[in-house]
């Protein structure tokens, strides 16, 4: 009976020590820190850079028509100003920033935005009672007019005509119009009067008016500063929010000391 307690307590303790060694790994295994967990972080496809709008492009063929081979010493151009609400208003159109500006600044604005090609600032500037084609209209027509002549003409055009819209002066007529004058080149003149007629074009071209064919304009022969000084007129209205527009997509007309239409 003791050799069979014995034997029975040696198997309990052997039991004992057998499990005991079992239980070290597995409580060092859970004294140490689980690794944190590691969250993805969701990736997102970043949004494009907008690119930026280029400035219109010339098109078509440079030809300023009756301005070519002209010597123009003088130029068009904005003050910071000016420059600053033409890149206000272009921004998004909204003519109400023009509300208790001189009509003089909005007309410079007018004029660079005819330069630049910038045709939607133009048509907003123009009174809609006076307007006589539609927005989209007057788009394909300015669409036209780049493709058939390049755009750098008009800044030949506006060099030569509008920088003596500095020392023009705005006259309210009462009644909510009014209208700028300036003194400037005469639009209307003709370079002809000042060509060598030795000079021609046309090689078959002569002075005889009984050929069929007289000397033509010769653009090498004549400077648009021969041209005599007249006084240019800007009609003006005053919308329904005070501001002043352009009357008419034709504002423009010419006199010598009273204003007068075309």
């Amino acid at each position: 009976m003791k050799k069979t307690w014995k034997k029975t307590q040696f198997i309990a303790v052997s039991m004992l020590v057998i499990l005991s060694l079992a239980l070290v790994p597995l409580m060092a295994s859970c004294d140490k820190e689980a690794p944190p967990t590691v969250t993805p972080v969701p990736t997102s496809t970043p949004e494009p850079t907008p690119t930026p709008t280029d400035p219109p492009m010339p098109t078509g063929s440079y030809d300023p028509g009756d301005f070519a081979g002209t010597d123009v010493s003088t130029s068009f151009t904005l003050s910071d100003a000016q420059q600053a609400l033409y890149d206000q208003y272009t921004s998004d159109f909204d003519i109400n920033i023009f509300k208790d500006v001189s009509p003089l600044d909005i007309f410079k604005v007018y004029v660079e935005c005819g330069v630049t090609g910038n045709w939607e600032g133009e048509y907003d500037l123009y009174d809609p009672a006076g307007v006589t084609m539609s927005k989209d209209e007057y788009h394909q027509q300015n669409i036209g007019d780049e493709n058939s002549t390049d755009i750098r003409s008009r800044q030949t055009l506006a060099d030569i005509i509008f920088p003596y819209v500095d020392g023009g002066q705005f006259v309210d007529a009462g009644d909510n119009t009014g209208y700028i004058v300036f003194n400037t080149p005469d639009p209307n003149w003709s370079p002809v009067a000042t060509q060598d007629p030795s000079i021609t074009d046309d090689p078959n071209a002569t002075d005889d008016p009984n050929a069929g064919v007289t000397p033509g304009p010769s653009p090498v022969t004549y400077d648009y500063r021969d041209a005599p000084m007249v006084q240019m007129f800007v009609d003006f209205t005053k919308n329904s929010d005070g501001v002043w527009v352009l009357a008419n997509q034709n504002p423009y007309s010419y006199g010598t000391d009273t204003k007068q239409s075309q």
